[in-house]
Protein backbone atom coordinates (compact mmCIF):
# COMPACT_ATOMS: atom_id res chain seq x y z
CA UNK A 1 0.00 0.00 0.00
CA UNK A 2 1.29 3.57 -1.15
CA UNK A 3 0.23 5.29 2.01
CA UNK A 4 2.03 8.40 0.64
CA UNK A 5 -0.26 8.62 -2.07
CA UNK A 6 -3.53 8.33 -0.23
CA UNK A 7 -2.16 10.90 1.67
CA UNK A 8 -2.35 13.83 -0.95
CA UNK A 9 -5.45 12.38 -2.65
CA UNK A 10 -3.94 10.17 -5.20
CA UNK A 11 -4.22 7.16 -4.20
CA UNK A 12 -6.30 4.01 -6.09
CA UNK A 13 -9.05 4.07 -5.07
CA UNK A 14 -9.16 8.47 -4.64
CA UNK A 15 -8.68 8.19 -8.49
CA UNK A 16 -11.39 4.72 -9.04
CA UNK A 17 -8.47 2.45 -10.27
CA UNK A 18 -9.54 0.20 -7.58
CA UNK A 19 -13.15 -0.51 -6.22
CA UNK A 20 -13.54 -1.27 -2.20
CA UNK A 21 -13.00 -4.15 -1.01
CA UNK A 22 -16.78 -4.61 -0.02
CA UNK A 23 -18.75 -4.74 -2.71
CA UNK A 24 -22.09 -6.04 -1.10
CA UNK A 25 -24.91 -3.71 -1.15
CA UNK A 26 -26.68 -5.16 2.09
CA UNK A 27 -23.73 -6.03 4.30
CA UNK A 28 -24.67 -7.95 7.59
CA UNK A 29 -22.57 -7.06 10.60
CA UNK A 30 -21.65 -8.04 13.79
CA UNK A 31 -19.38 -6.88 17.05
CA UNK A 32 -17.85 -9.06 19.28
CA UNK A 33 -15.10 -9.03 22.11
CA UNK A 34 -13.04 -11.73 23.41
CA UNK A 35 -11.74 -12.24 27.13
CA UNK A 36 -9.03 -10.66 26.39
CA UNK A 37 -10.73 -7.38 25.61
CA UNK A 38 -10.30 -7.81 22.32
CA UNK A 39 -13.05 -6.03 20.09
CA UNK A 40 -13.99 -7.12 16.72
CA UNK A 41 -16.10 -6.32 13.95
CA UNK A 42 -17.56 -8.61 11.21
CA UNK A 43 -18.21 -6.90 7.85
CA UNK A 44 -19.40 -8.64 4.67
CA UNK A 45 -17.91 -12.14 5.73
CA UNK A 46 -14.50 -10.83 6.77
CA UNK A 47 -13.33 -9.91 10.78
CA UNK A 48 -11.35 -6.58 11.45
CA UNK A 49 -9.84 -6.26 14.69
CA UNK A 50 -10.78 -2.82 16.16
CA UNK A 51 -7.77 -1.99 18.01
CA UNK A 52 -5.25 -2.79 14.77
CA UNK A 53 -7.50 -0.99 13.14
CA UNK A 54 -6.82 2.16 15.25
CA UNK A 55 -3.22 1.50 14.98
CA UNK A 56 -3.28 1.58 11.44
CA UNK A 57 -5.23 4.23 11.59
CA UNK A 58 -2.74 6.48 13.80
CA UNK A 59 -0.05 5.20 11.47
CA UNK A 60 -1.78 7.01 8.36
CA UNK A 61 -2.01 10.03 10.43
CA UNK A 62 1.63 10.05 11.02
CA UNK A 63 2.35 9.24 7.29
CA UNK A 64 -0.43 11.83 6.27
CA UNK A 65 1.58 14.51 8.01
CA UNK A 66 5.14 14.05 7.30
CA UNK A 67 3.92 13.91 3.60
CA UNK A 68 1.92 16.73 4.06
CA UNK A 69 4.73 18.92 5.86
CA UNK A 70 7.64 17.82 3.07
CA UNK A 71 4.72 19.18 0.23
CA UNK A 72 4.45 22.25 2.49
CA UNK A 73 8.41 22.48 3.13
CA UNK A 74 8.96 22.07 -0.67
CA UNK A 75 6.61 24.90 -1.61
CA UNK A 76 7.99 27.10 0.74
CA UNK A 77 12.07 26.19 -0.14
CA UNK A 78 10.57 27.75 -4.01
CA UNK A 79 8.55 30.27 -2.88
CA UNK A 80 11.84 31.72 -1.18
CA UNK A 81 13.78 30.99 -4.31
CA UNK A 82 11.49 32.87 -6.72
CA UNK A 83 10.65 35.27 -4.44
CA UNK A 84 14.75 35.61 -4.00
CA UNK A 85 15.66 35.53 -7.63
CA UNK A 86 12.80 38.61 -8.26
CA UNK A 87 14.28 40.70 -5.66
CA UNK A 88 18.31 40.48 -6.81
CA UNK A 89 17.39 40.11 -9.92
CA UNK A 90 18.54 43.08 -11.86
CA UNK A 91 16.51 44.58 -14.72
CA UNK A 92 17.95 43.07 -18.20
CA UNK A 93 18.15 45.61 -20.93
CA UNK A 94 19.77 44.35 -23.92
CA UNK A 95 20.92 46.43 -27.15
CA UNK A 96 20.87 44.81 -29.87
CA UNK A 97 22.89 46.06 -33.10
CA UNK A 98 22.59 44.73 -36.61
CA UNK A 99 24.82 45.30 -39.59
CA UNK A 100 24.52 44.54 -43.12
CA UNK A 101 28.00 44.18 -45.06
CA UNK A 102 27.77 42.83 -48.61
CA UNK A 103 24.41 41.04 -48.79
CA UNK A 104 25.08 39.41 -45.01
CA UNK A 105 23.22 40.81 -42.61
CA UNK A 106 24.87 40.18 -38.78
CA UNK A 107 23.47 40.75 -35.12
CA UNK A 108 24.77 41.41 -31.83
CA UNK A 109 22.81 41.41 -28.81
CA UNK A 110 24.33 43.29 -25.46
CA UNK A 111 23.55 43.10 -21.99
CA UNK A 112 24.66 44.96 -19.44
CA UNK A 113 23.59 42.60 -16.49
CA UNK A 114 27.58 42.30 -15.48
CA UNK A 115 30.37 44.65 -15.35
CA UNK A 116 31.83 43.42 -18.02
CA UNK A 117 28.64 42.97 -19.75
CA UNK A 118 28.02 39.51 -22.20
CA UNK A 119 27.78 39.52 -25.93
CA UNK A 120 26.12 37.10 -28.59
CA UNK A 121 26.76 37.69 -32.05
CA UNK A 122 25.88 35.39 -35.37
Amino acid sequence: MHLDDYAIGIGNRQTGKQVPAVTERYVRNTVYWTDLNESYISLGGHQLSVDRTAHAAVELAEVVERVRDSYQRLAMERWVAASNELTTRKVIRPRLTLTSREGTTSFRVESSTHRRGTSIEG
